[in-house]
């Protein structure tokens, strides 16, 4: 009689746990938590509108109303960022080295530097600071800012510090160098 109590007692016991078990909701889905984002479906054909600057200006300059407070979209379920297109969780999961957080996006080493001469291929196409583009010697082509003569690398070094600061943080971000151009380069 012991024995058929004790295995009573073990069926009830197996099936509480299998009816528990099933009446609780998976907290996290089979691909959880998602690492990478799925790479962007490319868009065809896409729609052409004629944007008026002045009247787009005056509709989106009007007073601003507070919005209430709500979470950040493009999170994964333990509300981390995951890797897209746009961001890479670098320095957050992999810690770089000092060197690495130092030499930033790209290769940073000397032979990256242009090499004179220099051909001068366009002006710059956009914002309001001085610029051009540029061809050196072994054909790469280059953006380059110009600093107000009062103020050497006052805007050049900015630039410089903050896009290697948020290469570390997870942004792609452009390879920024100073450089000094000689005028007989």
């Amino acid at each position: 009689m012991a024995q058929s109590s004790r295995a009573v007692l073990i069926l009830v016991l197996i099936v509480a746990l299998l009816e528990s078990a099933g009446g609780q909701a998976p907290k996290f889905f089979a691909d959880d938590p998602i690492q990478v984002m799925p790479a962007p479906m490319p868009v065809k054909n896409p729609a052409k509108q004629k944007i008026n600057d002045i009247l787009d200006f005056f509709t989106k300059s009007e007073k601003v109303s507070a919005h209430s407070a709500r979470p950040a979209g493009g999170v994964n379920t333990l509300g981390e960022v995951p890797d897209s297109e746009w961001f890479v969780n670098r320095h957050a999961l992999h810690r770089m080295t000092y060197d690495e957080l130092q030499r930033g996006p790209g290769g940073g080493g000397s032979s990256d530097a242009p090499v004179p001469p220099y051909t001068v291929i366009g002006g710059k196409t956009a914002g309001d600071k001085p610029g051009f583009r540029m061809k050196d010697s072994k054909g790469r082509k280059y953006f380059v800012k110009v600093d107000p003569l009062k103020y050497p690398e006052l805007e050049s070094s900015a630039d410089v510090i903050v896009s290697k600061f948020l290469y570390a943080v997870g942004y792609y971000t452009p390879e920024n160098e100073i450089v000094d151009l000689m005028p007989g380069d």
